[in-house]
């Protein structure tokens, strides 16, 4: 066997004892990260429960340090234990500085969500049941504040794989969307937004079903003011007539929403206005040689 070089065993030696210092500093930061990360997610869990009542649980847990860690099936349900949501996986990307400095606000740096299922009938009930628990309450504040919202959402947010189903008497109506960006720009106060998405529907009186494709995009800003929500609507039919590409640009100003049709293929203009303050509202349609059913 051949004797080991002298210059080869000093190698050995500072490559074991970097190896063996490494895993003596990362452990209490791997603790650390640990410790962090399950404050984070306390707080999102309780703030989502006293806001809504819905309970969120996962089934394991898997921080690194090397920057990120998964969430694996994570199951949202009703006070009751009925089951609204289920998500595969949520893999977290987190800034190692704050967590070493303890800032929580900003410990955070983006979200990928994948394998998304929920159940809309559940969340109907939910949405009802906590509008009639605070429409008795006064409000705090003449406007809309999402500052505590905007705290909570991460500065990029990626959803991938998102089957939304609702059913009733009348249809079953299976959304899919492909994909969802989110950026949260705290500097401007603003959440940033597309969704490619697409639908299918099946209205059971008349036995028949309808698939269309609808992509959007737009800005929110924290006080409403001056956002806006781009909608594209195109491939919608039920087999025998396809309808034309349909667009729609929304924006909202000093309480009141306004909505009119862009770019459209055929000759159709929409224009809607809505003050949320008086309730005046206001619609204007032009169709000229309008053909729907080409």
């Amino acid at each position: 066997m051949r004797k080991l070089s002298p210059r080869t065993k000093i190698c050995s030696a500072i490559f074991i004892f970097l190896t063996i210092t490494a895993l003596i500093v990362s452990r209490p930061i791997y603790k650390k990260l640990e410790n962090a990360v399950y404050k984070y997610t306390n707080q999102l869990i309780q703030m989502v429960y006293e806001n809504t009542g819905i309970v969120l649980s996962y089934e394991s847990f898997s921080p690194s340090i090397l920057a990120s860690f998964k969430i694996n099936d994570i199951t949202a349900r009703d006070k009751n234990g009925a089951e609204i949501a289920t998500i595969n996986k949520v893999m977290i990307d987190y800034r190692l500085l704050s967590l070493l400095t303890g800032d929580i606000s900003s410990f955070i740096r983006g979200v990928k969500v994948d394998g998304v299922t929920v159940n809309i009938n559940k969340t109907i009930d939910i949405v009802q049941k906590n509008i009639e628990k605070f429409s008795g309450q006064e409000s705090t504040s003449s406007e809309f504040d999402i500052n505590q919202i905007l705290s909570f959402v991460p500065v990029n947010i990626s959803v991938t794989n998102v089957t939304v189903v609702y059913d009733d008497e009348y249809v079953n109506v299976k959304y899919y969307v492909k994909d969802v960006k989110l950026t949260n720009s705290r500097r401007k106060k603003n959440i940033e937004f597309t969704i490619k998405s697409r639908v299918e529907a099946y209205v059971k009186m008349i036995e028949m079903e309808f698939t269309g494709a609808a992509n959007f995009s737009g800005t929110i800003y924290d006080d409403l003011d001056n956002s806006s929500i781009m909608v594209n609507l195109f491939d919608i039919t039920n087999g025998e007539f396809k309808a034309a590409k349909l667009n729609f640009i929304a924006t909202y100003n000093d309480s009141v929403l306004e909505a009119h049709t862009v770019k459209n293929a055929f000759p159709l203009s929409v224009k809607a206005d809505f003050n949320i303050k008086t309730l005046d509202a206001t619609l204007d349609v032009l169709a000229e040689g309008f053909e729907p059913l080409q």
